[in-house]
């Protein structure tokens, strides 16, 4: 067996997924490792009409600075306008802060995120959230 990566297309799943982007700012998907949460997330984003970025959620415990700077380091990569702004901001500590960082999440009108998230997740979605 050759190391090619191969994807089947998930029409229906991906319809859906695509719909949710599109209609809501934060979109996420939720399954097991190994299900193609990322890849399924990239290639919505990639299809999307309006900008849309995806962002995959690291494994182990991690407080919310890393992930704040996680989050916009990989939406930079995917060329957000509002990425570099976010990072130079740091994870909001003080309300004036907060405030910033909603102004500038604000502004971003038509876009949508795709979060590939939970790799860890097992089950119904809902009793894993309780």
């Amino acid at each position: 067996m050759s190391s090619q990566t191969i994807f089947l297309p998930r029409p229906g799943l991906t319809e859906n997924v695509l719909n949710a982007v599109t209609q809501y700012s934060l979109t996420v998907i939720v399954a097991p490792m190994g299900y193609g949460k990322t890849t399924l997330a990239r290639s919505i984003t990639e299809s999307a009409q309006e900008a849309a970025y995806y962002y995959a959620v690291p494994t182990g415990p991690h407080d919310a600075s890393f992930l704040w700077h996680d989050i916009f380091s990989q939406l930079e990569t995917q060329g957000m306008d509002r990425a570099p702004a976010m990072l130079r901001l740091g994870f909001p500590e003080a309300a004036s802060q907060w405030r910033q960082a909603l102004d500038l999440l604000h502004s971003l009108t038509g876009t949508g995120a795709c979060i590939a998230s939970f790799p860890g997740a097992s089950g119904n979605p809902r009793r894993n959230a309780q």
